[in-house]
């Protein structure tokens, strides 16, 4: 399904295939969280997410041919230092990415807190952002220093997702988020990747508590659409996020 012009959904996985850059973006695979829930919330999940992720990740390369991959920040999921779990997962992530792609690139997220003691070690290429061609990519837990020559801005962070409800039935859809933001760019908003984030249902979520400031400066989430991407039902398009939420509001 086309997002944009020589953007592309991949059936019903939370990714983004850009033609022209050859590249497949994804975001937010929170590596180690397993871990993370064990220590602090005392919920015990078995450690299955990245083996989820890697067949995802094979049929998506099955799918686009894609020669490049794009992990657009959060690769890890601890803020301090890095877990055993989070190096053994990181490692063996790189390892099976490089069997599938010339390139991968790691865009740094606000969960990334020392991936660069990993990924020296390993040679992954982490950057804070990148920049191609007009395409700005970068995790969004942060505005860049300037737009200058970019057509196209793709982020994570916000891993978007709605609540679509018809009388006492409700459903949760993770979905990308696209349009243009107050300055003229295409916008796009990654879900998350991981299988086990529950995402930010955005249109029930207040603006003022979203997470990126791009939707409190340049970007009004209200005016963007949306496409829902379930591995069941496949990708498919929704209104505007202001319409969803109204919508909401109707069947309360």
């Amino acid at each position: 399904m086309q997002i944009f012009k020589g953007i592309k959904t991949i059936d019903g996985k939370r990714a983004v295939y850009f033609e022209e850059l050859d590249l497949v973006a994804i975001s937010d695979l929170q590596l180690g969280e397993e871990t993370y829930l064990a220590e602090e919330a005392k919920l015990f999940i078995p450690q299955v997410q990245l083996k989820i992720m890697l067949e995802e990740i094979n049929e998506i390369k099955d799918q686009t041919k894609a020669n490049r991959i794009l992990i657009n920040g959060d690769l890890k999921h601890e803020f301090k230092e890095a877990t055993f779990q989070e190096w053994s997962e990181v490692k063996k992530l790189h390892e099976e990415l490089k069997k599938l792609f010339s390139e991968i690139i790691v865009v740094r997220g606000n969960h990334d807190n020392y991936l660069l003691t990993i990924s020296n070690k390993i040679g992954l290429n982490v950057v804070e952002e990148h920049i191609e061609k007009g395409y700005l990519f970068l995790h969004g837990h942060k505005l860049p220093n300037d737009y200058k020559g970019v057509h196209t801005i793709v982020i994570g962070h916000e891993q978007p997702a709605v609540i679509l409800k018809s009388g006492y039935d409700r459903v949760k859809l993770h979905v990308i988020l696209y349009g243009k933001d107050k300055l003229g760019h295409r916008f796009i908003c990654l879900p998350a990747f991981s299988p086990i984030a529950s995402g930010v249902e955005v249109n029930v979520t207040p603006k003022e508590e979203l997470l990126s400031p791009f939707f409190h400066t340049i970007v009004d989430i209200d005016e963007l659409k949306a496409i829902a991407v379930d591995p069941s039902t496949g990708a498919f398009k929704l209104p505007k996020v202001k319409l969803l939420r109204s919508f909401l509001l109707e069947n309360a």
